[in-house]
């Protein structure tokens, strides 16, 4: 599933209307591109509203609850987050070790698990979800990423190579804290 994917409930916090409208701006600069949404929730039929109006339907893929996360995420080329609230970024951490590039909305801890590995947008601002970066400000920087992957997936692995032992203690202290609880 080449493109971009993320996962999550389907709620107020997630934010994914933003989400389609960053998309349906990246779909016209990237013919083709197809974006995959993990999860499910009460808010599916206002997502599929957003979908619908913004004629993106036939290239946004609602895949429901899976179990196969890992494999899901692997197979994109982009981690998208675009939450308006977040904890600890759990899902960024996951994406991040599952050595994916991230773009993601700068709430709650999403800022240090990110850390240089990725790019942060600002909250609800589907322009900049689309297309700001750090690398080439003003350049749309998923079409960039999808044009010059190669690059990217080079610059993201040696990021990832020294930031993944963390990720995996982090994940690791979250699954013992959780089993606790």
């Amino acid at each position: 599933m080449p493109g971009l994917c993320v996962t999550g409930r389907f709620l107020e916090l997630k934010d994914y209307p933003n989400l389609i409208r960053a998309f349906a701006q990246v779909r016209t600069r990237k013919p083709g591109i197809k974006l995959a949404i993990v999860g499910d929730g009460p808010l599916k039929a206002d997502l599929e509203a957003v979908m619908n109006s913004l004629g993106v339907t036939d290239d946004v893929h609602l895949l429901g609850v899976r179990h196969d996360i890992p494999e899901l995420m692997s197979a994109c080329d982009v981690f998208v987050l675009s939450s308006a609230s977040e904890g600890f970024g759990l899902v960024v951490a996951e994406a991040m070790a599952c050595e994916r590039i991230v773009v993601a909305t700068d709430c709650g801890g999403v800022r240090e698990v990110v850390g240089n590995a990725g790019l942060l947008v600002p909250l609800q601002d589907p322009e900049k979800l689309a297309s700001a970066g750090p690398v080439h400000p003003g350049s749309p920087v998923l079409v960039l990423f999808l044009t010059e992957k190669d690059a990217w997936m080079r610059a993201a692995n040696d990021l990832a190579r020294t930031q993944r032992q963390t990720l995996h203690m982090a994940l690791s202290l979250t699954r013992i804290f959780t089993a606790r609880s």
